[in-house]
């Protein structure tokens, strides 16, 4: 299954459509579940699935492997390699779990599991900043926590043009990245940067 899966992507197919007959229905079945295809056809086999259940079990590991990957990017982002006085940290691999979610059940889904993390960052290290209006705290909000962690989201949908899938998981990488830190900038340039005079360290 991982062999058919690899010569698509190879040959740039997202989303197959899969027909299956006799025993490669059931390799058909078990590509389905790991990996959704666009349809699934299956003739003369015996291997038979509900297409409800198929979907209900594709449901199930989306959810379990983005838990897993919230979990993980929340110790990560626990070893700072520099920590600022007002809130933020560089970390080193923090992000990766929600590149790898991007990848691996595309870009809608990266985005959600991004949003989510963006209010788990809010709740569990959340810095009230010295702004003096409520557009100047939610556009740092969005800034620094919604927008900066759905950028990683984003990964995939920057890979597909690649037809070479080492080039398009190094291009997407890197723009999703380069997205986060975008935010991060503006959000220094247009919003931090007015209340340098709240700073002790500034």
């Amino acid at each position: 299954v991982d062999m058919i899966h690899e010569l698509l992507e190879s040959l740039n197919i997202k989303k197959p459509n899969l027909i299956g007959h006799s025993f490669g229905g059931k390799l058909s079945l078990i590509y389905g579940i790991k990996y959704n295809p666009k349809r699934l056809v299956l003739l003369a086999s015996p291997y038979k699935v509900k297409i409800k259940e198929l979907t209900k079990k594709q449901k199930i590991r989306r959810v379990a492997e983005s838990a897993v990957m919230l979990a993980l990017a929340t110790v990560l982002s626990e070893f700072a390699v520099f920590k600022l006085p007002y809130g933020g940290s560089v970390t080193l691999v923090s992000s990766l779990p929600f590149i790898l979610v991007s990848f691996r059940h595309g870009t809608k889904w990266g985005l959600f599991t991004g949003f989510v993390n963006s209010l788990l960052q809010m709740l569990t290290g959340f810095y009230m900043p010295p702004a003096g209006t409520l557009i100047a705290v939610i556009g740092m909000v969005l800034l620094d926590y919604i927008l900066a962690f759905m950028a990683l989201g984003l990964a995939y949908s920057f890979s597909r043009p690649f037809k070479n899938r080492t080039l398009g998981v190094a291009i997407g990488t890197s723009a999703a990245f380069f997205l986060r830190l975008v935010c991060s900038v503006a959000s220094g340039a247009l919003l931090w940067g007015s209340y340098q005079s709240y700073y002790a360290w500034a």
